[in-house]
This record gives C-alpha cells, sequence and structure tokens, in this order.
C-alpha cells in the first residue's frame, strides 16, 4: 500500500461514495482511490448469500464471527434464528438463497441507482414485484388483492377518502411540495385525516421511508415519490418494489460501480479505515490511514466523506464545524432501522393459500393499535422468492418488514413484542406454520435508513461550506437531494460531482422526475 497522490479520496464505500468516485474516474479522467474500513464494499447494502455451507458476501466466504462484525459494521445483527444461524449455515439449510436484509429497492429499473450504472456502462438488472394486497387490521385471516378502479373492501368507505388525500398529494406541483416544510403527520392532521386513513397512509409512507410515526416523516421526500409515480408508470399494484437477480443480492450495485472506477484507473482499498481527514487551514490536505507501517498520509485537494452525519466526526476533526451544526448532528439527528423476518418452507406456498398473487407487497396496517408499546406497530410483507431468484427451487419466503427507531432495535423487550406478533399472524393464518418451517431468522438493521436531519431542516450540502476541498455524499447529504436510501445516495452522488466539477451530471444521468428539480 504505497503513498500516492490523488486528484481525489472518498472516504466509504456506499452508494453515493462509489457513485461520486465512478463518475469522476470515468467522466472526468480523475485518480481517484476509495478507502473502506471494511473488509468488503457496499456499506449499507450489504447482502450475503449461502454457498457449500458457508456464508458469503460478494466473492469471499465469511467465518461465522467475521461474518457477525461484518453484519454490525452497518449497525445490523441477527436477532433471533431457528436453528441459530451458525448451525442452519454449516448444515447447508441457507446453501443457494442469499438475503437482503429486508432491503427494498423502489422502481426496478426505473430507479435512480439503475440510470446511473447504465450511465457508467456497467448496468445492474432488477425484478420487480407485481401486486398489491391489503390484511385486515381486526381479522388477520382475511386478505384482500388491491385492483386499480377497485373499492378499498377493507376501509369503511370503500378507500374514498384514502384515494383522495393520494390523489392530492400526487398531483402537487414540484413548487407546492418545496414550500412544504412539515412532517408527514403534521400535513396529515392540517387535513382532518381519519384515523383508518392515517393508519394506512402511516404504513404506506413507512414502506418507502423506514419510519413507523408520520411525525418523523419528512413530507417533502414522500409527496415527491408519490409524485413522480405516473412519470414510472409504476404503483404498488403494477409493481414498484425491486430486487437484483444477481445471485450475491444487492450488493451487485456495488460491484458495478467499483467495475466503473477499476476500470478507468481508480483505486478501491479495502480494510483501509481513515483515521483522520488531514485539514490545515480550513484546507484539505489528504487522509491519515493506519497501515502496517503505521500511520501514513495519502495526498489530495479533494476529499469526499461518505459517512453518515452522526459518526463523520470520527474522521473529520468536529472543530473545524461550526459548534452549533456539530450539537445538532449529535443531538437532533435520528435515525430510522428496519427488523426483518425471513421464513422458509417447502410445505407454505404463503399468499397463494390466500387467494393473493405472490408477487404482491403486502400491508398489515396497525397491527395491534390497542398495546401499549405497539401502537404504530405495522407490516410489510413479501415473498421475494416468486419473483427473484433468492433461495432454491420449491422453496417459499415469508419476508416481514417493521420500521423501528435504532434507540427501539436496541430494546431487546420492544424487538420480541414485534416478533411475537408477527408469528401470533403466522399461527392465526397457518397453525401449522412451526413445523412446515424449514428455518426462519431476524435481522435487527439499527441503521438501515441512514441519519435524518429534524423535520423542517434542510440535509447538509454535497460542498461543504466550511472546508475547502470537502465534500459530503450519501443519502442524507445534498441541500437539493430528496428521498432516501439507495435511491437518495444515487441522486447525491450525481450532485456531489457535479459540486466538483462544476458541470451538470444531474442531467446526464436522470430523467426530470428523478431529479433535483423538476
Amino acid at each position: 500500500m504505497a503513498s500516492k497522490n490523488y486528484d481525489a479520496i472518498v472516504v466509504g464505500s456506499g452508494v453515493g461514495g462509489l457513485g461520486t468516485a465512478a463518475i469522476l474516474a470515468a467522466k472526468e479522467k480523475k485518480r481517484v482511490l476509495v478507502l473502506e474500513k471494511e473488509s468488503f464494499i457496499g456499506g449499507r447494502i450489504l447482502s450475503f448469500y449461502g454457498k457449500d455451507n458457508k456464508i458469503w458476501i460478494i466473492d469471499k466466504p465469511y467465518e461465522y464471527k467475521d461474518f457477525t462484525k461484518a453484519l454490525g459494521s452497518t449497525g445490523t445483527w441477527i436477532t433471533h434464528a431457528k436453528p441459530d444461524f451458525e448451525t442452519l449455515i454449516k448444515q447447508g439449510m441457507f446453501n443457494n438463497s442469499s438475503c437482503d436484509g429486508g432491503h427494498g429497492l423502489f422502481w426496478g429499473d426505473k430507479s435512480r441507482t439503475s440510470f446511473l450504472c447504465r450511465f457508467l456502462e456497467y448496468p445492474i438488472w432488477m425484478k420487480t414485484n407485481k401486486g398489491y394486497a391489503i390484511v385486515d387490521n381486526k381479522d388477520h385471516t382475511k386478505w384482500y388483492q388491491v385492483e386499480h378502479g377497485k373499492p378499498y373492501q377493507w376501509m369503511s368507505d370503500g378507500g374514498k377518502e384514502a384515494r383522495r388525500l393520494l390523489r392530492d398529494m400526487a398531483t402537487m406541483s414540484f413548487e407546492q411540495i418545496e414550500r412544504s416544510r412539515e412532517s408527514l403527520g403534521d400535513f396529515l392532521k392540517a387535513r382532518n385525516c381519519s384515523e383508518e386513513n392515517w393508519i394506512y397512509i402511516r404504513n404506506l409512507a413507512g414502506s418507502q421511508t423506514a419510519m413507523a410515526d408520520p411525525f418523523d416523516m419528512h413530507v417533502r421526500d414522500f409527496l415527491k415519490y408519490q409524485a413522480i409515480a405516473k412519470d414510472i408508470q409504476m404503483t404498488l399494484v403494477t409493481g414498484s418494489v425491486a430486487t437484483i437477480d444477481a445471485g450475491i443480492g444487492i450488493l451487485d450495485i456495488a460491484v458495478q460501480l467499483s467495475k466503473a472506477i477499476k476500470s478507468n484507473g481508480g483505486d478501491i482499498w479495502t480494510d483501509s479505515g481513515v483515521e483522520e481527514v488531514v485539514i490545515e487551514n480550513k484546507k484539505i490536505k489528504g487522509v491519515k490511514i493506519k497501515t502496517e507501517k503505521g500511520i501514513e498520509t495519502i495526498d489530495a485537494p479533494i476529499v469526499v466523506c461518505n459517512i453518515p452525519p452522526k459518526h463523520a466526526f470520527k474522521v473529520i476533526p468536529e472543530k473545524n464545524f461550526p459548534a452549533d451544526f456539530a450539537k445538532e448532528v449529535k443531538e437532533k439527528y435520528y435515525i430510522p432501522g428496519l427488523l426483518t423476518g425471513f421464513y422458509y418452507s417447502e410445505k407454505r406456498d404463503w399468499f397463494r393459500e390466500k387467494g393473493i398473487d405472490p408477487r404482491s407487497f403486502t400491508f398489515l396496517n396497525g397491527v395491534c393499535p390497542q398495546k401499549k408499546g405497539l401502537e404504530m406497530l405495522d407490516f410489510v410483507m413479501s415473498s421475494f422468492s416468486w419473483w427473484a431468484n433468492v433461495c432454491p427451487s420449491g422453496i417459499n419466503s415469508m419476508l416481514f418488514s417493521i420500521p423501528l427507531m435504532r434507540e427501539e432495535m436496541h430494546d431487546k423487550s420492544k424487538v420480541n413484542a414485534c416478533i411475537a406478533e408477527a408469528e401470533q399472524f403466522l399461527t392465526e393464518n397457518w397453525p401449522t406454520w412451526k413445523k412446515d418451517t424449514l428455518f426462519s431468522f431476524w435481522t435487527a438493521g439499527a441503521e438501515a435508513y441512514g441519519h435524518w436531519r429534524p423535520i423542517g431542516k434542510e440535509r447538509p450540502d454535497n460542498k461543504c461550506p466550511w472546508v475547502d476541498g470537502l465534500y459530503f455524499v450519501g443519502d442524507q447529504y445534498g441541500e437539493k437531494v430528496w428521498g432516501g436510501g439507495v435511491d437518495g445516495a444515487a441522486l447525491s452522488a450525481a450532485l456531489c460531482a457535479d459540486a466538483i466539477t462544476g458541470k451538470d451530471y444531474e442531467k446526464q444521468i436522470f430523467p426530470e422526475y428523478h431529479r433535483s428539480s423538476w
């Protein structure tokens, strides 16, 4: 690992960091170095698969201890498993299966990530679900396949008011949406939203934001997703949630972006944690990394930080930022996560047995609103095995996805209560599910959806106003960025590259409906 001079160094290899590095390397011919402290690239899009009675990440097998360390680096862990997760791996039960930890990718091949990878000439291919269903929250054994133009049978008014609210959101102009600084909860409250519609829209929005409480959701992000659905011509009914059918899971995004970097002379170093971003007189000088020879400095006039806001001060000295900004990030930013359960069976055709298209994305809105502490418990359910190659033929998966905040995810009693409700739901619908299930496990992704700024606040901009040559990228960086997850990170990558180069890659990469302004 010899010292070199680079045009730009990217700290962190999430989608935003790899995307920015790929644009700079492929289109600007800059000498780019990506530094990743972990043994794998991709950051929070970590996915894994089973092969030869081992667990693999991309093209490398991991011992169980190292695997749990890799998960932990993204704020994720296995919270429950039957049999225990190490045993089911060693016994080959997970062979030929892959897991994305519950992450869903909206819009499939019409997503921002897909446009970015195609622009860089290393495309990814996604398979998108088809169908949408609802489970009655008063009688969990009643399932409804939702169809265009048909009444919402589980709602007292057939869904007329809910559809009106969603239609109003979808037809708002960009200017109207931009003026909305409140939470989704405030937005709905101002429109006298009924409890029935509140619970439904809460779960619909939660499936996109990984947040359970509408007062935690920035309404602008949700409204813009609603507004572009007509342009993309994708809804929950036609299909909007995708996964990557590449055998290794959604980490294929990182693999393709890394190819764009390396094929254009860029370098990616894993197991290379940055000790400190070097700043002198408010100007970037490079980074310090720890090597076998000790601390080494790598020079570069540009450093791009792809570390979530609340963790960024670990490598960028806090003294370089205004005290009030640092305090807000540390104390006011909040972190949504996903608790996800996976159940595998060769006897149960979970959704089809209920008369539901097995490719459906299915909601159970307000699972048990009468129970203290679980008033905002919603389920999003799917069976990815029906529309992507994620487990062996003949085995069907049942996935539960539950939004929880990071603090809730570290509360064992809360997690246990959520899992108990999910398994009670299984018992109500499939009384013999325990003996019919080959194996199951739950992942707690405590930082699955990034570090969100307070309601009404803007994201920190891509170009740091306090340090010359310092830039930020990721789904929570960029004043013009909207959306979250990989979708937001892809837009942030283009905007970061534009901030560095003074060009307009955003327009070159994305159709108008995916851009920061319409």
